[in-house]
């Protein structure tokens, strides 16, 4: 290992997105800076691992085997060509190298330091980014078996849905980081959010529009400063999608809906069908195409309410829908 100290510092420079999220890399070019030792493969003191074949008293180092694992579970024989492994199902070509390895902070060292290192000694390319997330607790404590603090996913998904638990998971914390789960903060965020912002908005929209469209068309015609923001959202959204930046993707989602809101609270569309119905329309069918970038957005967060906006927001005749998200009314304030 001590002879791959340099490489990994130079590929870490040469490559600044392998180590991620950012704020934990210095944790491990410090680590590497601060001298490799050799590593032995073995162990004398593991019964249950895999034996050595040249030193039966020894088995492999269990994390040297995960870490290879990698390659060998999508076919690195075949690709080396070792007898026996002809007719395995998977070419190793179109699987690596990985775009994103997505690991615990806690093995952040093995994936960033040992695993790079093993590759390079294989000739293989290394991933293009290794990615540590965070833990979360419960209400400020780490989850333990003696407090006995373990939040089940599937009490919290049976009583309000697993879209609302995926949403507030990738939205209340940034990804990456540690986090602390509360349900009476997802419940909140549940109705501010979800409830409130999102699926008050789609209501609003489609029973004004109902009432005075009658039938959504197949294109938007006009200018509107609404739906040239949408675009420009939708680039910044794709990049930070890219970065594994889920939060601030959310963010970027939840502004425009926000300005959808206060659009809506400023143009009175309701109001303004008395005096001129074109106009009121026009605003109405703004609304109803932004509605549209909001879908696709939330689809990898919440791809059941996604297709279910987009159901509604399709061209054709208008109806009246239940609310996507009735609220919580058991919420301490």
């Amino acid at each position: 290992l001590s002879a791959y100290q340099d490489k990994l510092l130079k590929f870490y420079q040469d490559n600044p997105d392998f180590l991620s999220p950012k704020f934990r890399a210095a944790e491990i070019v410090n680590f590497v800076k601060g001298g490799l030792k050799d590593l032995s493969v073995s162990r004398t003191k593991v019964k249950w691992g895999v034996t050595v074949p040249s030193a039966p008293n020894h088995t492999i180092y269990v994390w040297f085997d995960a870490l290879i694992n990698y390659i060998s579970a999508i076919g690195y024989a075949k690709k080396i060509g070792i007898k026996g492994y002809e007719n395995y199902p998977l070419n190793m070509d179109d699987f690596w190298p990985a775009d994103v390895h997505l690991i615990g902070k806690e093995i952040f060292r093995f994936h960033a330091v040992i695993w790079p290192a093993v590759l390079m000694a294989l000739g293989l390319p290394l991933p293009k980014k290794v990615f540590a997330h965070g833990w979360w607790t419960v209400e400020g404590e780490k989850m333990s078996k003696s407090l006995g603090n373990f939040i089940d996913p599937r009490d919290i998904t049976a009583k309000y849905g697993v879209e609302p638990l995926r949403y507030f998971i990738f939205r209340e914390v940034p990804f990456g980081g540690d986090g602390d789960f509360s349900v009476e903060q997802f419940k909140k965020r549940f109705n501010s959010d979800l409830a409130n912002d999102l699926g008050n908005l789609l209501s609003r929209v489609l029973n004004m529009a109902a009432k005075n469209i009658g039938t959504i068309p197949q294109t938007f015609e006009g200018e509107s400063a609404l739906l040239k923001e949408a675009k420009e959202i939708d680039q910044k959204y794709d990049m930070e999608m890219e970065a594994l930046s889920f939060d601030k993707a959310l963010d970027l989602a939840w502004g425009l809906i926000g300005k959808m809101n206060r659009y809506i609270d400023e143009t009175k569309p309701w109001a303004l069908a008395k005096t001129d119905l074109e106009k009121a329309k026009s605003i109405l069918l703004e609304l109803i195409f932004a509605l549209r970038y909001v879908a696709n957005w939330i689809a990898p967060f919440m791809p059941n309410t996604s297709a279910e906006m987009h159901r509604r927001l399709a061209a054709g005749e208008i109806q009246k829908y239940a609310p996507l998200f009735p609220r919580i009314e058991e919420v301490k304030k």
